[in-house]
C-alpha cells in the first residue's frame, strides 16, 4: 500500500459523508423552488395613470387591456399628502408659501389669514386645506394616527370662516412624499372594474402604533379582500419608527401579514445582491416566518435605456435565474412599433412577456412563495467535512502523509468544522462555504497535475540526482482528455453542491444572507495550484520542504530574463486582472458587444446560458494541456491547467448564487461542460496539427 493511501481514502470518505449530508438539504431546497413557480405581473398605478393621461387614453380601458395581455395585478400605493393635492382632494402649501402669498395678495383662506394674524403660521410647516367633498375629520384622523397628534393639528374654521378649516403638519415636504394619508377607495374600484387584483403598497408612518397597523390592514380587508401580497413603500416599512419605539408596531405588522397569509414583496437591490434598503423589512419578514416574494423593479429611466424586447428578456431572466416572483412593471414611454400606437406597443410587449413566462413554466398569477426550510447546525457541520476531506486529499497528492499525521489533521478538521457551525451559526457555515469554494477547484487542478506527474522539480529539470524520473507521457489522448475533464468538473460540481448544502436555508434562498468572499474564491484556487506545482516532489518536514522550495525559487531569480519572459509576464498580469475584474454582477472590465450577442444567442437556444469562461476558455485550455502532455511537453501544462481551474471556480461560483434555482445552476454547468468539450476537441485537434508540423519542421532542419 502506498504511504499516502490512508490519507487519500480518508479524505475521500469525508467528502462522501459531506455529500450524503448535503443531499437532503438540496432535495428540500429544490422542492421548495419548484413549488413556487407562478409569477405576479403587477403594473404601477401612478405610472400608468400618467401614461394614459399623456396618451389621451382612458385609464379603465387601458387596465382592462393590460389584463387581456397577461397582467395580473395593479400596485396601489397608499395616498400621500402631495397625492391629495395632485388629485384635487386638498390644497397643500408650506407656511413660507402662505406668508409670501399674504404679503402680495389676500387670497388665502380665512382660517389661514386668521392664523397669520395671530402669528401662528410656521414657515417650515405644511398646511393642508381639504377640498369640498373631502371629509376633513377623516383626513385629520388618518394623518394624526400616522404622524402623531402633536404633528397633525386640525384648525377648525372659526365663526363665519366657512370651509373645513386647515390641517397643520409639522413635517418637511420631502417626508410628506413618503408618509401615508390613507387609502383612496376609488383606486381599488378602478382596479376591480378591470378584473385585476390589487397589490397594496402601505406607506411609512413615523408614529405608527399596533392600533394603526390593525386599522390599515382592516381597511385592506374591506377595499382589497383578494390581495395576496403587499409591498411596503419607501425607505421604511409600516411600523418602523425612527425614535426606536416601533417594536410593537412591527410585531403587529408581522402578525397581520401572517394571519392573512399575505406575502411581503421585497425589491431586489440594483446590484442584484440582497434587497433595496428598507428599515424594518427584515425584522417583519423574520417575525412573520419569511413569507417573502422577491420583486424585480426597473426604474423608468432604466426601462428607457433598452429596446422593449431586451427588457422582456431581462424580466424573464430575473424570474428564471434569481427567483423573482413579482415583476413590477412600468410603461415603455419612448418606443413605438411601426404601424402601432404607443399603447398598442406596450400591450404587445406585456403580452410577449406573459407568453414567454408561461412557455418557460412560470405561469402568471399569484406570486409563488419559497417555503421556509432550515438546516440544523450538526448537519451543516457534516457538510463542512467536505472541505476537510478535500484539503487532506490535496495534501496527500503533494506529499506522502503518514497515517498518524493524516489522522491528526482529519481530527482537527472534523472538530473545527463541527465546532464552527455550533458556536457561530451564521459566520461558521459561511467560512466553511468559502473554504469549500477554494479547495475543491484547487483539488481538481492538483489532481490533474499529479496524474501527469507535473511539478516544477521534474518539468524544469531540477530534480536531484537519483530523484524520481519524469513520468512517461499518456498514450491514449482521448482517454486522458476524458479523465481530465471528468476529474476537474467532478470536483468542481461536488464543491458547488456542498456550498449549496452549507448555506441551505430560506434566508440564503431569498438572499437576506449570501455567500461571502467571492474575490478570494476566484483567486485563491489558482494560487494554491501554482504553489502545489512548486512544492510537489519535495520531501521531508514542512520546514525542510519550504526551505528546499525557496532555494529553487531563488535559483530561478538568477536565470537570464529575455524579452519573451517579460512579454509572457505582462500577458499573465493582464489575464489575471481581466479574470478578477470580470467576476461579479457589475465587472469593471466591460463585456464586449460580440460576447453579449453570443450570450443572447445561447440563452435563446439553451434557455439556461452557460458561462463563457467555462466553455470558451477553461475547457479548451484543459484540452490543450492534455495535448501538450501527450506530446511530452509537460512543462507547458501549468499555465493551461491554471486557465482550466478558472472554469472549476466558475462552476462552484454558479452554486454560490443561492438565489438561483439549484436546477438552473446544474443545467448551466452541464451546458458549459459539453460545449467546452466540443470547443476543447477543436482546439486540441488544431494544436496537435500545429505541434506535429513544428516537430516535422525541426526534424527536417536537423537532418544532414
Amino acid at each position: 500500500m502506498r504511504k499516502d493511501a490512508f490519507a487519500r481514502r480518508f479524505g475521500g470518505a469525508l467528502m462522501l459523508v459531506s455529500l450524503v449530508a448535503a443531499l437532503p438539504v438540496l432535495v428540500v431546497r429544490h422542492r421548495s423552488e419548484e413549488g413556487s413557480r407562478s409569477v405576479m405581473l403587477a403594473v404601477d398605478l401612478p405610472a400608468f395613470r400618467d401614461f394614459a393621461a399623456e396618451q389621451g387614453y382612458p385609464l379603465d380601458r387601458l387596465l382592462a387591456q393590460l389584463k387581456q395581455a397577461g397582467v395580473t395585478a395593479v400596485a396601489v400605493p397608499e395616498r400621500s399628502v402631495p397625492d391629495l393635492a395632485r388629485n384635487g382632494a386638498a390644497a397643500v402649501f408650506t407656511g413660507a408659501e402662505v406668508l409670501a402669498e399674504l404679503a402680495a395678495t389676500d387670497r388665502a383662506t380665512p382660517t389661514l389669514r386668521r392664523l397669520a394674524r395671530e402669528g401662528r403660521l410656521v414657515a417650515s410647516h405644511t398646511y393642508v386645506v381639504p377640498a369640498p367633498g373631502t371629509d376633513a375629520g377623516d383626513l385629520h384622523r388618518a394623518l394624526a394616527a400616522r404622524l402623531g397628534p402633536e404633528r397633525a393639528v386640525w384648525h377648525r374654521p372659526g365663526p363665519g370662516e366657512g370651509g373645513s378649516g386647515v390641517i397643520e403638519l409639522d413635517v418637511s415636504p420631502a417626508d410628506l412624499e413618503q408618509y401615508g394619508a390613507g387609502w383612496d377607495p376609488a383606486d381599488f374600484d378602478l382596479v376591480h372594474r378591470a378584473g385585476l387584483e390589487a397589490f397594496p403598497r402601505p406607506r411609512p408612518a413615523p408614529a405608527a402604533t399596533p392600533a394603526l397597523v390593525r386599522d390599515v390592514f382592516a381597511d385592506l380587508d374591506r377595499l382589497a379582500p383578494e390581495a395576496r401580497a403587499v409591498l411596503f413603500w419607501g425607505r421604511e416599512v409600516l411600523g418602523f419608527r425612527r425614535d426606536g419605539r416601533g417594536a410593537d408596531a412591527l410585531a403587529a405588522v408581522a402578525e397581520e401579514v401572517r394571519r392573512r397569509g399575505l406575502l411581503i414583496g421585497m425589491i431586489e437591490h440594483a446590484s442584484q445582491l440582497g434587497f433595496a434598503p428598507q428599515e424594518g423589512a427584515e425584522a417583519v419578514a423574520r417575525a412573520a416566518g419569511y413569507p417573502v416574494a422577491r420583486v424585480y423593479s426597473m426604474g423608468q429611466a432604466e426601462i428607457e435605456k433598452f429596446r422593449p424586447e431586451v427588457t422582456v428578456e431581462k424580466w424573464l431572466r430575473s424570474v428564471q435565474e434569481r427567483n423573482i416572483r413579482i415583476l413590477y412593471l412600468r410603461p415603455f414611454l419612448g418606443w413605438q412599433e411601426p404601424g402601432r400606437s404607443v399603447v398598442e406597443t406596450n400591450l404587445q410587449y406585456f403580452s410577449l412577456l406573459s407568453r414567454r413566462l408561461a412557455g418557460h413554466g412560470y405561469p402568471p398569477g399569484a406570486p409563488g412563495r419559497i417555503a421556509p426550510f432550515w438546516t440544523p447546525w450538526w448537519q451543516r457541520g457534516l457538510v463542512g467535512l467536505g472541505a476537510v476531506g478535500a484539503g487532506l486529499y490535496a495534501l496527500a497528492l503533494l506529499w506522502p502523509l503518514r497515517a498518524s499525521t493524516a489522522g491528526l489533521l482529519a481530527a482537527l478538521g472534523i472538530g473545527g468544522a463541527l465546532g464552527l457551525t455550533r458556536v457561530a451559526p451564521v459566520t461558521g457555515p459561511q467560512a466553511l462555504a468559502l473554504a469549500t469554494a477554494v479547495v475543491f477547484p484547487a483539488l481538481g487542478g492538483l489532481w490533474v497535475l499529479a496524474r501527469w506527474g507535473a511539478s516544477a522539480r521534474r518539468d524544469l529539470g531540477q530534480a536531484p540526482e537519483g530523484g524520481p524520473a519524469k513520468p512517461a507521457a499518456p498514450v491514449n489522448l482521448l482517454r486522458e482528455g476524458a479523465v481530465a475533464f471528468v476529474a476537474l468538473f467532478g470536483f468542481a460540481l461536488l464543491g458547488g453542491l456542498l456550498v449549496a448544502g452549507l448555506l441551505g436555508d430560506v434566508t440564503y434562498a431569498l438572499e437576506f444572507r449570501y455567500f461571502r468572499g467571492v474575490k478570494l474564491a476566484f483567486a485563491a484556487p489558482l494560487a494554491l495550484v501554482a504553489l502545489g506545482y512548486v512544492l510537489a516532489g519535495h520531501t521531508g518536514r514542512p520546514g525542510e520542504i519550504a526551505r528546499s522550495a525557496a532555494r529553487e525559487i531563488a535559483g530561478w531569480s538568477g536565470a537570464v530574463v529575455r524579452w519573451r519572459h517579460v512579454a509572457l509576464g505582462l500577458l499573465a498580469a493582464v489575464a489575471a486582472f481581466w479574470y478578477i475584474q470580470r467576476s461579479g454582477n457589475f465587472p469593471l472590465v466591460p463585456v464586449p458587444e460580440w460576447e453579449l450577442a453570443l450570450r443572447s444567442a445561447l440563452e435563446r437556444a439553451l434557455v439556461v446560458r452557460p458561462r463563457t469562461k467555462e466553455f470558451a476558455i477553461a475547457y479548451p485550455a484543459l484540452a490543450l494541456a492534455v495535448v501538450f502532455v501527450h506530446r511530452g511537453l509537460r512543462a507547458w501544462a501549468l499555465p493551461f491547467v491554471l486557465a482550466a481551474v478558472t472554469g472549476a471556480v466558475s462552476v462552484v461560483n454558479s452554486f454560490s448564487h443561492l438565489r438561483t434555482p439549484l436546477l438552473v445552476s446544474l443545467v448551466r454547468s452541464v451546458h458549459g461542460l459539453w460545449l467546452g468539450a466540443l470547443a476543447g476537441a477543436a482546439a486540441a485537434g488544431l494544436a496537435a496539427l500545429v505541434l506535429r508540423w513544428v516537430e516535422g519542421a525541426l526534424g527536417r532542419e536537423g537532418r544532414p
